[in-house]
């Protein structure tokens, strides 16, 4: 116990020697400051970034209400008002980001509303909001005060002019760059996050002689008949519920449905791919798709792709539905 109590006497005066060290050396930059250049230490230097707000906030009350210390409250889209509830900040949340639609809109919210409202562990995010003054990606960092935890410091910095351009890369590193839908990378990523949800089933689609069609009408008539086949593929898509191409006419669809809706997805799939083939191109290409529901969850990409040669074996232009412990 005696060395217990030494080490925290020792511990507690060198933290005490350091705060006097951080005053000398403060004391002394404020004099310089103001003799030799005539500047304000607090207003000219340690408050000077008009891109970074600085708030208060008491972490004790309902109502989490950020109060002005510094900048304004404009700087990001708001009004000039003296403080902002933590809850309005997140009312003004844009889901419409790159980021949201890789991650999927609802978990890349719940991702950065939970880890700013983890206080405990000083949240140090980035995120985009949307209000009438437009959008504005904002760094929200919470520093609780040493003596009184409850009580904390909080920075918000306007980031637009560094996200924007960080944004447009991540989106185009996650997309197909000629059909626009997600490439492998991303189902990569995707299938790591969610291959242990429910209802979760894998498409795989291959169009049925693409290959004729790129030989006899050129790459260019190809091309376009990738781009309308994935116009097709979006209509199906939902939040989470999404496809990817995988190779030069394959792609792979990753949802999270019910038996009934997942072949019936399929179904008009297949319809409408064939409408649309003989609409627009002489040579008719269809679409044959094999689906696996999910249940072991191993290699379940790799079995819906042995399901797909079988309905192109059969015949094309149709799915086969299985279950992977039937295999």
């Amino acid at each position: 116990m005696k060395i217990m109590s030494r080490l925290h006497s020792k511990k507690k005066a060198e933290t005490g020697l350091f705060k006097t060290e951080q005053m000398r050396y403060y004391a002394l930059m404020k004099k310089k400051l103001q003799t030799e250049y005539q500047l304000n230490i607090l207003e000219d230097v340690i408050l000077s970034q008009d891109d970074t707000i600085i708030l208060f906030v008491d972490l004790n009350n309902k109502t989490i209400t950020l109060e002005l210390v510094s900048g304004s409250l404009e700087t990001i889209g708001f009004g000039p008002g003296p403080t902002l509830d933590l809850e309005t900040l997140f009312t003004c949340f844009d889901y419409n980001n790159g980021y949201a639609k890789v991650a999927g809109q609802n978990d890349y919210y719940a991702s950065v509303y939970d880890e700013v409202h983890d206080f405990e562990h000083e949240p140090n995010v980035t995120f985009p909001i949307v209000n009438q003054n437009g959008k504005h990606w904002i760094r929200f960092h919470l520093v609780p005060l040493k003596n009184k935890p409850y009580l904390a410091t909080v920075f918000i910095t306007n980031v637009t002019q560094f996200l924007d351009e960080e944004e447009a890369l991540y989106v185009k590193t996650h997309h197909d760059s000629l059909t626009g839908v997600f490439n492998k990378y991303t189902l990569d990523y995707h299938y790591g996050q969610r291959y242990k949800r429910d209802d979760f089933h894998v498409l795989f689609l291959d169009l049925d002689d693409f290959k004729v069609l790129n030989d006899e009408k050129g790459h260019k008539a190809g091309n376009n008949f990738l781009i309308d086949f994935t116009k097709i593929l979006r209509t199906h898509e939902s939040d989470i519920n999404r496809f990817y191409r995988v190779g030069g006419d394959e792609f792979v669809g990753m949802f999270f449905e019910k038996e009934e809706q997942i072949k019936t997805i399929a179904s008009n799939i297949i319809e409408e791919t064939m409408v649309m083939s003989k609409k627009h191109y002489e040579k008719v290409v269809s679409v044959s798709i094999g689906i696996i529901q999910a249940d072991a969850r191993e290699d379940v990409i790799a079995k819906a792709d042995k399901v797909l040669y079988e309905a192109k074996s059969k015949g094309k232009n149709q799915y086969i539905y299985t279950r992977e412990s039937d295999l």
